[in-house]
């Protein structure tokens, strides 16, 4: 099996779980290396716990928790990214967390979903441009143009 091909089953875990908490201690150490900020200043984990907010999980057929996302509610129509991560880059891992995420938003009556790339890296550009996502303007008021990039998909869609 290559990883390419690696099958997983993503679904909606809590943020209080063990491999919860150690996935999104991973984020935020990801981003303080990378991008000098901690990750967890973005969101709390009561934004994603929230009926119409999402923290889902990728395991592999053995169980093994290998990556993560989460969307919250920006405005009544519209979710906000708050993280997609991956153990495994390339593995299919991520398009998998966000075509569980788009499906979740979509159930949770969302219309689209929006994400923010306060400094935006040519990697994560690319895969939202191959996921569907479109350059897009913030809808929210506390979220400002000059902050980032903003991209956007509308979910009512996704099958």
């Amino acid at each position: 099996m290559t990883a390419a091909s690696l099958p997983v089953l993503v679904q909606r875990e809590g943020t209080w779980s063990y491999d919860g908490r150690v996935l999104l201690d991973e984020i935020a150490a990801m981003h303080a290396l990378y991008l000098g900020v901690g990750g967890k200043s973005r969101f709390s984990p009561s934004d994603i716990s929230t009926a119409r907010g999402r923290f889902l999980i990728a395991r592999t057929a053995r169980g093994e928790a290998v990556g993560c996302g989460a969307f919250r509610r920006l405005d009544f129509g519209v979710a906000e990214l708050v993280c997609i991560y991956s153990r495994m880059p390339n593995a299919g891992i991520g398009r998998a967390v966000l075509t569980g995420l788009e499906s979740n938003a979509a159930k949770a009556g969302y219309h689209s979903l929006m994400v923010e790339m306060p400094r935006p890296n040519l990697s994560e550009q690319r895969f939202f441009w191959r996921m569907g996502f479109e350059p897009a303007f913030p809808t929210a008021a506390n979220l400002k143009p000059d902050q980032g990039l903003f991209m956007r998909k509308k979910v009512s869609e996704v099958r």
